[in-house]
């Protein structure tokens, strides 16, 4: 996801290509997303989305793009956003097994002006 510096968040456009790491010499697309100073990327693992809780209910995208909008409206630092969607993600599970790995990162582009970002 796609923090912008105005609070709104957005889905990150996807390649239609592979996961990271699922196939050795895949060939991966490439796309470009342009950054403002100020603005963040969440990147994530499906265990986040994927994460279910004792009733068997999904986290869901949507759910994750909520919990996104509501950390985006004050300016925080990317592992505080990590921290906080980790800790929903726990406490949406209450105690159910996690079923896949659950890895998050964030980044900020602190600079001035827009610039590309490649993503692979």
């Amino acid at each position: 996801y796609q923090l912008h510096a105005d609070g709104s968040v957005q889905a990150v456009p996807r390649t239609g290509g592979m996961a990271v790491a699922v196939s050795e010499d895949f060939p991966y697309r490439e796309g470009q997303l342009t950054l403002a100073a100020g603005e963040m990327l969440f990147l994530f693992t499906d265990g986040i989305t994927e994460a279910f809780d004792c009733d068997a209910q999904e986290y869901s995208d949507a759910r994750l793009a909520n919990v996104l909008r509501g950390l985006n409206q004050q300016p925080q630092a990317p592992a505080d956003i990590c921290d906080a969607v980790l800790a929903d993600v726990h406490r949406f599970e209450r105690g159910a097994p996690q079923a896949d790995d659950i890895t998050c990162m964030g980044l900020c582009y602190r600079g001035t002006g827009n610039h590309n970002a490649l993503l692979k």
